[in-house]
């Protein structure tokens, strides 16, 4: 059995906008490749993984956004239709 620690910069979450609950699942990834890589040194999370992961959660969010469909509409109905009935404002 060997003991292992990941150090981090708390500063960088909060440069990333990163919540530090996400610190064990980075620190995780971290020492997972590093190890694979052999690396017996010390295992240190970088701004740079910190961004990475930023980066990778922002394209998944913008990806998850596009793939939302749009809010169908009744056929031959347009919005302006929709906003001016007076089923929808309840006689307010």
């Amino acid at each position: 059995m060997k003991e292992v620690s990941v150090t981090a910069d708390m500063v960088v979450f909060r440069d990333q906008k990163v919540a530090i609950q996400e610190g064990p699942f980075l620190s995780g990834n971290k020492l997972a490749t590093d190890l694979g890589r052999g690396w017996e040194g010390e295992h240190e999370l970088t701004a740079a993984d910190v961004r990475a992961h930023a980066d990778a959660k922002a394209h998944a969010d913008a990806e998850r956004a596009s793939a939302r469909k749009a809010p169908r509409r009744r056929p031959g109905e347009s919005a302006e239709t929709q906003q001016k009935s007076p089923w929808r404002s309840f006689g307010i």
